[in-house]
């Protein structure tokens, strides 16, 4: 088995945490973040969203994209299509593009807050 090698930690993002961006010419907001990190997150698309990726590949890029939680500046950001998984649901994985340092340092700190509180209520 290959280890996951990534460029910065990624956590199950849990309640409070929602993504909204533009994509062909619709905005999509409120959108349940199923994982987090500092260089992307994972979502499941609803339904219109769905139809529009059908147009987008992997690569295609979404603008003003914004994560929504109470611990972060509402910054938009650009970020480009790095997977989409299955249909029911239909998980897209956002990369973030052209992060600026403080922002990405606040992303950090969000995901370190997040894997300790998942790993105190493990037991580890």
């Amino acid at each position: 088995m290959t280890p996951d090698v990534r460029r910065y930690e990624r956590s199950s993002a849990g309640n409070g945490y929602h993504v909204g961006f533009r994509c062909g010419g619709q905005r999509f907001s409120g959108l349940a973040v199923a994982t987090l990190s500092a260089g992307g997150c994972s979502f499941a698309a609803p339904e219109a969203l769905v139809d529009l990726l059908d147009r987008i590949e992997v690569g295609g890029t979404f603008e003003e994209v914004v994560l929504e939680h109470d611990g972060l500046p509402r910054e938009p950001l650009r970020a480009r299509v790095a997977y989409t998984l299955g249909r029911h649901p239909h998980m897209v994985g956002l990369e973030f593009l052209e992060v600026p340092a403080p922002f990405r340092q606040l992303l950090l700190d969000q995901v370190r807050l997040l894997v300790q509180q998942q790993r105190s209520m493990s037991g580890y």
